[in-house]
């Protein structure tokens, strides 16, 4: 379970989601990322794949944080810019739509 975030740069993860999810932690970087709640240390690391529905990235930059606390019960994470940036969001009144970016024409 995700929140859809788009004021969050990255697709960030608790770290038992990320072992689940096969997300590597060994050659990751650590991070600061600025959140609602203050400073918190995460590290850097990238998924293979993400999908949403028929959805998908490849080699989604992801922050890993180790409190796994830190999103509340049920939730595994924040679907961050570095998925939703890949396509198109629109968001009217309490509906919201990530659909593949159109040509331009």
């Amino acid at each position: 379970m995700f929140i859809l975030d788009t004021g969050t740069t990255y697709v960030s993860v608790k770290s038992a989601f990320a072992s689940r999810a096969k997300i590597p932690e060994s050659d990751a970087s650590e991070i600061t990322l600025i959140t609602a709640s203050g400073q918190t240390k995460a590290k850097l690391s990238r998924a293979d794949k993400i999908a949403l529905g028929k959805l998908e990235a490849v080699n989604v930059p992801v922050a890993i944080q180790a409190d796994d606390k830190v999103y509340g019960a049920g939730i595994d994470g924040l679907l961050g810019m570095s998925f939703l940036s890949r396509f198109e969001v629109q968001m009217a009144g309490d509906v919201v739509e990530v659909r593949t970016r159109q040509p331009k024409k």
